[in-house]
């Protein structure tokens, strides 16, 4: 079925990655699902570890539309060869409700990342992606005498990775607001991280309140779609984009963005999870202006080795291998 998929058009390979094999359907295999193709870490990450240790497994990114999402998973589930993979851009959320098994983590936040497939055929999902981050931003934060517990992290969006990310840094004391374009939407994920961890420390609000809470933030975090290929690709996140993407609607965007980086304290940290060739206008903004910054990159391989420990710690450890060898070879890979 995932080969008439493949040749109906409905699943395609991605073409981005450096390490992502074109023909993976002979041999036992972990798949990346994806709404775009974008140059995306995990193949090379994941065939790197396979390689290193002799495991005959192939990583792949496939991109589909996910609205198709019932349809894939159905796919994936009667194709013996697949063990699991990743939840990519576009199905984190979706893909949710086609899966037959959810890990806690992953249904209070009630978005996956990671899928494993059972010994029974189940598919279940997983969310390693707030941890992930976090010991990404716990490693700069620490480098500068600080940390997570007590800052005031202002999140840019509030989508499948960023219900993750807001998870996590609640559950480690952080004070975090989110801001989004709907702030419904905004408000749903800050009320539930609050009722799951019991506390207070998540508040809300829209696009409008950019200009008064970066300002006073000690990490700013863009997990919206500002950024990324596409529509948006040229548009920062540090004020309302306005479509068409004509010149005029991009330089308002980008003058209202500096504008808010020159009001923020100097010591902020600017984060921006999106992958792309290049860096995103955030990020280029921010190292211009002299701001620490922190790229999706050093997420990607930690959630990445949490999430083949998921899949495979039990062939590891009967040889000895520790998690921190996966990562370490993850972070080689992705040239960290």
């Amino acid at each position: 079925m995932l080969k008439q998929l493949l040749k109906n058009g409905v699943l395609s390979v991605a073409k981005e990655p450096e390490d992502n094999p074109e023909n993976f359907s002979d041999s036992p295999y972990v798949a990346t699902l994806i709404a775009h193709d974008y140059p995306g870490k995990t193949p090379v990450m994941w065939n790197a570890v396979y390689r290193k240790y002799g495991i005959p497994v192939q990583a792949v990114m496939l991109v589909g539309d996910p609205v198709d999402a019932k349809t894939i998973c159905g796919a994936l589930r009667s194709d013996p060869r697949y063990l699991g993979g990743g939840a990519g851009v576009g199905f984190k959320d979706e893909i949710v409700p086609f899966l037959d098994e959810m890990d806690p983590v992953a249904r209070a936040i009630g978005s996956v990342n990671f899928i494993a497939k059972t010994k029974e055929g189940s598919l279940q999902g997983y969310n390693t992606d707030g941890e992930g981050y976090a010991l990404s931003l716990e490693k700069v934060l620490k480098e500068k005498g600080r940390r997570i517990k007590g800052s005031l992290i202002v999140v840019l969006g509030a989508g499948g990775t960023g219900r993750s990310i807001a998870f996590a840094l609640v559950g480690r004391g952080a004070r975090v607001m989110i801001l989004n374009r709907t702030v419904d939407k905004a408000k749903e994920l800050a009320d539930h991280v609050n009722e799951h961890f019991h506390v207070n420390l998540a508040t809300f609000g829209n696009e409008g309140l950019i200009s008064e809470m970066v300002p006073i933030a000690d990490v700013v975090i863009n997990v919206s779609t500002k950024g990324a290929v596409g529509t948006l690709e040229s548009y920062s996140p540090l004020a309302q984009a306005v479509l068409p993407a004509t010149e005029v609607n991009i330089e308002n965007n980008r003058r209202q963005a500096n504008a808010v980086l020159q009001s923020m304290k100097g010591d902020t940290i600017v984060s921006d999870i999106i992958l792309r060739k290049d860096k995103t206008p955030l990020l280029l903004s921010a190292e211009d202006a002299g701001f620490t910054t922190l790229d999706g990159v050093p997420m990607v391989v930690r959630q990445g080795a949490l999430a083949f420990w998921i899949l495979h710690h039990d062939v590891l450890e009967e040889r000895g291998i520790l998690q921190e060898n996966v990562q370490e070879i993850m972070k080689n890979a992705a040239g960290l």
